[in-house]
């Protein structure tokens, strides 16, 4: 089950990419169209999945995000590798997700309120990873904070747009 879940990954992660795992005989194949939009349930959602990327010089940023109804949740990923304990990326798209939200709702909400209802993927690759502790669990480059912040500030505020226009 632990390698179904990580050819999965991959293969969200990839878009595009075909994987056959074949184990006594029996075939099955990883394969995502969309990308991380994949990966989001369809159980609890309250709006359409919304993507977006952005790229700077010395990171690459990806997001899946989608309001639900019950308890959401953000998974941290950096060069495909989950990061249970996020680091320096999940930091900035939580500063950032809180000041942008509060701006476009005119509210003030605290950031625990809005990411409740907020489930997803946070993806970023950085060239090379800076990590804060042996056991890799949580990246530490500040590049990737600075350009996962822009990111969410970007794809919120043309969300509202999309909102707005339909």
């Amino acid at each position: 089950e632990a390698l179904r879940k990580t050819l999965q990954e991959m293969a969200m992660f990839s878009t595009g990419l075909r994987i056959i795992l074949e184990v006594d005989g029996k075939k099955e194949e990883f394969f995502s169209k969309s990308g991380l939009i994949d990966g989001l349930s369809k159980e609890n959602r309250l709006s359409k999945p919304f993507s977006y990327h952005y790229e700077t010089p010395d990171c690459k940023v990806d997001l899946a995000l989608q309001w639900v109804s019950k308890k959401g949740q953000i998974r941290g990923y950096a060069n495909n590798l989950f990061m249970p304990d996020g680091g320096a990326f999940i930091s900035g798209f939580k500063t950032s997700l809180t000041r942008t939200f509060n701006s476009l709702a005119k509210t003030k909400y605290d950031g625990d309120t809005i990411r409740d209802v907020l489930d997803g993927f946070v993806s970023v690759k950085v060239k090379m990873g800076q990590f804060t502790n042996q056991q890799k669990t949580a990246l530490a480059n500040p590049e990737a904070r600075t350009a996962t912040s822009t990111a969410i500030s970007n794809a919120l505020k043309e969300f509202a747009v999309k909102r707005k226009d339909s």
